[in-house]
């Protein structure tokens, strides 16, 4: 193989160790890092049988890519060990910011002879070239304004991606209140305002929307869960399902579709799988890449290793869960409890400071929202305090059955001094 012996390192070292994807994803490492048309192929294909949950090795890689298969055999000599791969990274990133400042200096040689102004112009251009360089050699990826201008163009206008729907879509709300992919989208509710039906009646939308879902719930068992999206299915209250006989027919139905038909879009990692952390996050994802991921609840959660207060552990949690839902492309729909200012003021409209033990979830979510129920007026509604991917929204919900119903709000009642 021609092709320079770090990059065969590299890939070497992802086949023997699949967990080296890590490492590839932090340092940026994309084809274009590498120079050689053989190690471009043979790096996308591991990146895509690792994206979509299959060991990459010599034989599934040479399956894929049976004209490189000498090439791909060679790999298994290229080296004895992977443990210094964070090391090789590192260093093919340095090759490639090489590359461009070569590329950079070029541009500039093909310049004609100028003015004094365009000689100024082009040491500005040369100091930018630098920075994106030694940016690169980092591991971090600065688009420029082409690629910046390209990718806008292709989320607007070209291909806008679906976003992910939190309720049905014959309601005004379908188009409203919706979640978007390495995103999250935060629900703020205090007990027993009814926050896991209102999960499981999203995932029952998703579900039939193709989607996969991966439910993590901290206070229920798994079997809990799969009966709160079949009540929501069959609108059948789970704790009334033997009360008739065509209750008890149709809560049966929506479990048997669960079990069949809409068995490989669903893992559900109750609190009988043991503690939940985002390690254990990243390993169910790893195995079963979802669409959409559920935390309920986010404060139970464990941390990976202990910080000085619970407040940090959330913290760094949050910015873990954030960097997962990049990595997979996944909407994160996060669960929150309220801190103790909400029981001072029942009667009052929930603020961003009332999500309990962080400060960090608020400043990474794409949208936070509250499901709150007044004291004095028993009304429900499902409300924005932030949205960056639209215009606030406001839907008093009811319940039916087994399941919340939306009805149409104004905002503009929010805007006159916030909800009743």
């Amino acid at each position: 193989m021609n092709a320079p012996r770090l990059e065969q390192a590299v890939l070497a070292g992802l086949l023997r160790e699949n967990n080296n994807f890590l490492h590839v994803k932090r340092y940026n490492l994309t084809e274009e890092t590498f120079t050689a048309p053989e190690t471009k192929q043979i790096f996308k294909v591991i990146c895509s049988e690792i994206e979509e949950g299959r060991t990459a090795d010599l034989l599934t890689v040479s399956t894929r890519l049976p004209d490189l298969t000498p090439e791909i055999a060679e790999l298994e000599l290229a080296i004895s060990t992977a443990v210094n791969f964070p090391d090789w990274c590192q260093k093919l990133k340095t090759v490639e910011a090489a590359r461009m400042l070569k590329r950079g200096a070029n541009r500039i040689g093909q310049m004609p002879d100028g003015s004094f102004e365009e000689v100024g112009r082009i040491a500005d251009f040369m100091a930018g070239e630098a920075e994106r360089a030694r940016l690169t050699a980092g591991g971090k990826r600065i688009p420029d304004i082409t690629e910046a201008a390209d990718e806008v163009e292709e989320r607007i206008f070209t291909r806008p991606e679906p976003p992910i729907p939190l309720f049905p879509p014959d309601v005004e709300a379908y188009r409203k209140a919706y979640a978007r992919r390495g995103e999250i989208f935060v629900i703020g509710a205090k007990t027993g305002t009814g926050k896991t039906a209102f999960c499981a009646s999203a995932v029952w939308d998703q579900l039939q929307a193709g989607l996969r879902i991966l439910y993590f719930c901290t206070e229920s068992s798994t079997a809990d869960i799969l009966t709160r999206i079949a009540a929501a299915a069959s609108d059948v209250p789970h704790y009334d399902v033997r009360k008739t006989a065509e209750g008890e027919r149709k809560f049966r139905e929506a479990l048997g579709e669960l079990r069949s038909r809409f068995a490989p879009q669903l893992r559900i990692v109750g609190n009988d799988a043991g503690g939940i952390s985002p390690g254990k996050m990243r390993q169910y994802m790893r195995t079963f890449p979802p669409d959409v991921v559920y935390v309920d609840y986010l404060q139970d959660l464990e941390p990976d290793s202990e910080r000085r207060s619970r407040k940090e552990e959330v913290d760094s949690m949050i910015r873990k869960i954030k960097a997962l839902l990049t990595e997979y492309n996944a909407a994160g729909i996060i669960v929150s409890q309220f801190n103790r200012d909400s029981q001072k003021a029942p009667d009052t409209a929930p603020d961003l400071t009332w999500l309990l033990d962080t400060s960090t979830l608020e400043q990474l979510a794409s949208t936070v929202a509250f499901l709150w129920t007044y004291e004095k007026t028993k009304e429900t509604y499902f409300y924005t305090r932030k949205n960056r991917n639209g215009p606030p929204f406001k839907y008093q919900l009811h319940w039916h059955e087994a399941r919340y119903v939306s009805s149409v709000i104004p905002f503009s009642e929010v805007q006159k001094g916030g909800p009743r």
